[in-house]
């Protein structure tokens, strides 16, 4: 029988099937809720469901761009909020050369991904 359920921590083993990178092991597990459907146990599809600690709206004022300075303490402290939420990760969006910049000059890792913003009320 076709049966949905989340799948317990101690489970999630069993999501190596996918041969999907474990970015959920990097979370704390009140952060990840790995959904499967199995067939009689065995996981057919899952769909991870993370809560994410996300670098957002980053501003420098046009005449302070380029100031090391300015990017620096911005991102370190930002750095050191996100590790009250995440522990080993977070995510950052860029729509710009400046931000693709002070990301990758953090340790950022450029992800093949498109973003899409899904609503959830009304489902």
């Amino acid at each position: 029988m076709i049966e949905a359920r989340v799948l317990p921590q101690g489970e999630w083993n069993k999501l190596e099937i996918s041969k999907i990178p474990p970015m959920w092991m990097a979370l704390r597990p009140e952060d990840a809720q790995m959904i499967v459907i199995e067939d009689e146990g065995r996981v057919i599809a899952m769909l991870g469901t993370l809560r994410i600690t996300h670098f957002e709206n980053l501003w420098i004022d046009p005449e302070y761009r380029g100031n090391p300075n300015v990017a620096r303490k911005l991102m370190r402290k930002g750095l050191e909020a996100a590790r009250k939420w995440a522990t080993d990760w977070a995510i950052g969006y860029s729509g710009s050369d400046h931000m693709n910049d002070i990301l990758e000059r953090v340790g950022g890792v450029k992800m093949p991904v498109d973003t899409y913003i899904v609503p959830i009320s009304g489902s």
